[in-house]
């Protein structure tokens, strides 16, 4: 995706999660990382953050 638009912003949820995992995430390009589980009013705040960015 970023190389097709390097100004998307990509988020990652992943039920899996780890530190080392969202280092290696967000060294790939990523804009962030959250793990789940997660509630809905935390997924919208990350995004509303991403996009105000």
């Amino acid at each position: 995706m970023l190389r097709l638009n390097p100004k998307v912003k990509v988020l990652i949820a992943n039920v899996f999660s780890s530190k080392g995992q969202a280092h290696v995430v967000l060294r790939a390009g990523a804009a962030d990382f959250i793990p789940k589980p997660h509630t809905m009013k935390k997924l919208l705040a990350k995004v509303r953050e991403m996009l105000d960015r």
